[in-house]
């Protein structure tokens, strides 16, 4: 046998004695890693989260629905046997870990060359969500091995199995298989089936793809994975799987409940950039603008028969209701279906976008006052025809009936004169999330890339009260951590997005829509109320209904519409009917008797000349003498306020005179114009004697504003006083009186 010579007996050497190093240092660095991870007993039972969350009289709220924890006895089989099938199917048998799921998941691992998959068993994930974080280091995974192994030796099975899942998180808020249960489908641990388990043990992957409430689909699917992995490893029979695969999930009928829990989880993760589950396991103290005496009051109201509508399906409409305080910005109270969160929960605004997206903007550019007018008419945009509802055309109309009638033309009309960027600018910095695909000419009406939510058009709404300052609305006023310290505090700061002038003005025009328009329903609200409804859909069938109104003090946000955009879930209310009517009701359960909103100095009011406008197209100020019927009231801001008097009804320079000439009798000259009439009477104050001695027609027909007329009365005597009456009349009613006496 040939000798290595000395050269590669070196190398081998070298070779070995590194192998060696590194396989020692290794085992050091392994065992000071594995042996450092000590087990916590006081953490490893999580009876409750520790997450609180307070309202604004700093008690807490839904504490309850955090976590109960249950007894290994109190949980069907059906629900430990899905969860050991998934997740551990040698749970049973090992001590700890599976070292042949440890060793699949290695050679994947390398494969994908990141850590793609832990091969963590029912025991790992315990240490891991009880003693651990979610990182995915090596480092973490020899400390669960370790924790794993201890808890193996302390625990038995069933004790392991019980904490496991109590410890787990299932998604919507929801922490611990009691809450669990109860909340997807209205059960104790105890009553749990077969497809059931398999539903809940197929949630906690992923909570938010495989929740049932949020994802139906994606749900069912996992539940058939699971519901084969069942059958495959022998606890189910081919008849039982065959059954359970064709469970169909349907989501508990409740009442409608408190949705300020699930809106302050999600705004507390956006805010932290963490999520739920860390969140709820924090020990963070979340403060929230929670008013629970509005809370159970809307609770009670939605409830009531008259505000639970059916679909076209014959199943429950959804629906919310949010309330804010405008001076905050906080969410003192929403309520809604479960599932609904007014903080993510994006649909078509529709006609509700108006205020915000069009009138608003015009005015802010001054495009607009309250007394322009517009054509209603229906008319092609380069290929896009908006239509009214149900098809009806007002013909001249002016922007106050446009906004209370919720003319879909003139909507558009506007929006396009303003030019689109900046009502999308404008939109955008009232809080409402505006997409780049966004800014065709159907925005003006809703037409919107992701829709917008009920917490986004409470916090644009609010610009209008807050005098066109934007505030950011939210749930949230604080949050602090186990030690007291502040993580988080909502800022009250405003930025103007309109003027003060402007906004009162669309408040006045929403106020009148409030009165007598599309909103009417809210004029029984007891102080000075603005809003605006919304309805998306046509041919008596909507995806979706609004109403969005406010007080001085407060903005409300109400929404009914079907969980998906299909026929069978459309509705036949607009947002004129049932949610006006639930918000006029809401509002008389909150302190907003006699308050008026704030009128800034520099609005004017005036009445202007109707007739005027009609005639020649321009905005007139009426005269003293202009008839009734011919004014009308509108606001106007200082730098718009209308200069001009009216070319009509100015009686004053009306020249009436009478003239006796002995051949020619008594002379009568006098101005007539457009659009009166004209009478004359002939008093004999020698006897007191009456005589009308002219009368026109109405002077509509005069081509001319004015002319100068002249009559003869030949009819007269010599040697008397005659007084003539010139009557000036509108619409049969005497407006101006003018005499004039000779002596004949």
């Amino acid at each position: 046998m040939k000798k290595l010579p000395s050269k590669g007996k070196k190398m081998l050497i070298t070779l070995i004695a590194v192998f060696i190093t590194l396989v020692v240092g290794g085992i050091a660095v392994f065992s000071a890693i594995y042996f450092s991870a000590k087990l916590n007993d006081e953490s490893i039972v999580a009876e409750k989260a520790t997450l609180k969350i307070v309202g604004a009289d700093g008690n807490e709220i839904d504490a309850e629905a955090l976590n109960r924890y249950v007894k290994y006895e109190d949980v069907s089989t059906e629900i430990i046997n899905a969860f050991v099938a998934l997740e551990d199917k040698r749970f049973f048998s090992h001590n700890g870990v599976d070292y042949y799921r440890l060793g699949g998941a290695m050679i994947k691992n390398l494969k994908y060359g990141y850590f793609k998959e832990g091969g963590s068993t029912i025991t790992q994930q315990l240490a891991k969500n009880t003693q651990l974080n979610n990182e995915k280091t090596l480092t973490r995974k020899i400390k669960e091995m370790k924790l794993a192994h201890d808890i193996e030796k302390k625990y038995s099975k069933e004790d392991i199995l019980e904490m496991y899942l109590n410890a787990i998180y299932y998604g919507n808020g929801v922490y611990g298989i009691d809450s669990a249960c109860k909340k997807y489908f209205d059960k104790k641990p105890s009553e749990i089936g077969v497809a059931e388990g398999a539903i809940l043990a197929g949630i906690v992957k992923n909570p938010s793809a495989y929740s049932p409430i949020k994802n139906k689909e994606k749900a069912t699917e996992r539940m058939r994975l699971v519901l084969k992995l069942l059958k495959d490893q022998g606890y189910i029979s081919e008849e039982e799987y065959e059954s359970a695969a064709s469970y169909e999930y349907v989501q508990p009928k409740s009442e409608k409940i408190s949705s300020y829990f699930t809106a302050a989880l999600s705004e507390a993760c956006a805010i932290l950039n963490i999520d739920e589950k860390t969140l709820i396991k924090s020990g963070y103290t979340i403060k929230c603008f929670y008013d629970d005496k509005l809370q159970k009051n809307i609770e009670n109201i939605a409830n009531m028969p008259d505000f639970n509508i059916k679909t076209i399906g014959g199943n429950e409409a959804l629906n919310s209701v949010t309330v804010c305080d405008n001076a905050s910005g906080g969410i003192i109270a929403c309520v809604s279906c479960e599932g609904i969160n007014p903080l993510t929960f994006r649909r078509s605004p529709g006609s509700a976008i108006k205020p915000i997206a069009v009138y608003a903007p015009a005015l802010e550019r001054k495009i607009i006052t309250e007394a322009s007018v517009y054509t209603d008419e229906k008319i092609d945009f380069g290929g896009y025809s908006p239509s009214n509802y149900q098809d009806v055309y007002l013909g001249n109309i002016d922007v106050e009936t446009a906004v209370k009638n919720s003319v879909n033309t003139v909507a558009v009309k506007i929006f396009s004169e303003t030019g689109k960027e900046y009502c999308l600018e404008k939109t955008a910095e009232t809080g409402i999330t505006v997409d780049k695909n966004d800014g065709n000419l159907s925005f003006a009406l809703g037409g919107m890339t992701y829709g917008t939510t009920s917490k986004e058009l409470c916090e644009a709404y609010m610009c209008f009260p807050n005098g066109g300052e934007h505030v950011k609305a939210g749930v949230i006023q604080s949050i602090r951590n186990k030690n007291g310290s502040v993580l988080y505090e909502k800022s009250s700061v405003k930025k103007r997005v309109f003027s003060e002038e402007n906004a009162y003005i669309m408040t006045d025009l929403l106020q009148k829509t409030a009165q007598n328009g599309t909103a009417k329903k809210l004029s029984t609200v007891p102080c000075e109320i603005a809003g605006k409804t919304g309805t998306v859909g046509g041919n008596a069938q909507n995806t979706d209904a609004w109403c969005v109104s406010f007080s001085k003090d407060y903005t409300m946000c109400v929404w009914y519409g079907g969980a998906n955009n299909n026929d069978e879930e459309n509705i036949t209310v607009t947002g004129g009917g049932v949610p006006s009517l639930l918000s006029a009701s809401v509002y008389k359960f909150l302190p907003v008797k006699n308050t008026c909103f704030n009128v800034p100095e520099t609005v004017c009011e005036a009445d202007i000349d109707v007739y005027a406008r009609e005639q020649t197209g321009k905005i007139y100020l009426a005269h003293e003498t202009t008839p009734i019927e011919y004014r009308k009231n509108y606001l106007f801001g200082e730098n718009n306020f209308p200069k001009e008097k009216s070319p009509y009804f100015e009686l004053s320079e009306n020249e009436f005179i009478a003239e006796y000439d002995y051949s020619r009798g008594v002379r009568l000259n006098f101005t007539e114009q457009t659009p009166c009439s004209y009478r004359i009477t002939r008093i004999d104050l020698t006897d007191g004697s009456e005589k009308i001695v002219y009368a026109s027609e109405n002077s509509g027909s005069i081509e001319n504003l004015t002319r100068q007329s002249s009559i003869s009365d030949l009819d007269v005597s010599v040697g008397r006083i005659y007084s003539y009456r010139l009557e000036i009349i509108s619409s049969a009613r005497v407006i101006g009186i003018k005499n004039a006496t000779v002596i004949t």
